[in-house]
């Protein structure tokens, strides 16, 4: 098996060592050369400047990250120590309010998840560069 795993190595090798011809390939001719430092605005510490603007919101959507995910956790934690009562009450009326406080702790879970997203994409576009 070595062998014949060696032989297709060597006969891959061996392939791929033609002479490539570039004369096909046109060659560009600039009068005047380029300059692909253009767009680089120099600064003089070697960090780019960042607007105050796009600091505070930066901050302001982490903040709302963290927070809205933690207040996703939260209720969700609370709708689950509401739905272990509603399974293990036997009275119809608590079952019912248990059940209905669940839902509506799953729904503000969800919202603070939605939420902590839209943060996190306002956040990430805060990265994205636009010209």
């Amino acid at each position: 098996m070595k062998k014949i795993i060696g032989f297709i190595i060597l006969v891959s090798f061996l392939m791929g060592q033609e002479k490539i011809n570039f004369s096909a390939c046109p060659l560009s001719v600039s009068d005047s050369p380029r300059d692909t430092l253009s767009q680089v605005s120099p600064v003089p510490s070697g960090m780019p400047q960042i607007l105050f603007k796009k600091k505070v919101i930066r901050a302001a959507s982490f903040t709302g990250v963290v927070s809205f995910a933690g207040l996703a956790w939260y209720f969700q934690s609370k709708a689950d120590q509401h739905f272990d009562n509603y399974l293990h009450s036997g009275d119809p009326n608590e079952m019912s309010s248990e059940w209905n406080r669940t839902q509506e702790l799953d729904k503000m879970s969800g919202w603070m998840v939605v939420l902590s997203q839209v943060c996190s994409q306002i956040l990430i576009l805060t990265y994205v560069e636009h010209e």
